[in-house]
């Protein structure tokens, strides 16, 4: 009997472990994220998205130098969840090394109110306006 017992758990054992093993998705495909932008117009716009966030560390909130589009909302996604707005006035470029991400804001010009921000996943990212502002000439008298 206590061989029927033993060859019974040690039955149920290999089979629950092939039911473990088959459940395993890995090798795992590694899962990569990108930031994104979106101006706001107003701290209400920038507030109501960290609002909406509530307390995910993925979106933060960055002041820009546009008289136009005063706040830039920040948010880390998953790759291929969703796609960098084109149309969008600023445009956002990830580095993974400081040096890369600061020979880029240095190549910027400064119209296009550059900023360099490093994230907490240690993401270095440049942001800057798409089209520099057309600048106003002083007309003389």
């Amino acid at each position: 009997m206590l061989h029927k017992t033993a060859a019974a758990a040690f039955t149920l054992l290999l089979a629950s472990s092939a039911v473990v093993k088959a459940a395993d998705p890995c090798p795992c495909i590694p899962v990569t994220h990108l930031w994104t932008v979106v101006a706001c117009d107003t701290w209400t716009c920038a507030a109501a998205a960290l609002a909406d966030a509530g307390g995910d560390p993925n979106i933060f909130v960055i002041p820009s130098s546009n008289e136009e589009h005063r706040w830039l909302i920040m948010k880390r996604v998953v790759a291929g969840t969703a796609a960098q707005s084109t149309d969008g006035p600023f445009t956002l470029e990830q580095f993974t090394k400081m040096v890369d991400g600061s020979v880029r804001f240095d190549s910027i010009d400064g119209a296009q109110a550059p900023m360099l921000v490093t994230a907490y996943d240690h993401a270095v990212l440049v942001v800057y306006l798409r089209e520099a502002p057309v600048r106003r000439r002083a007309v003389g008298h």
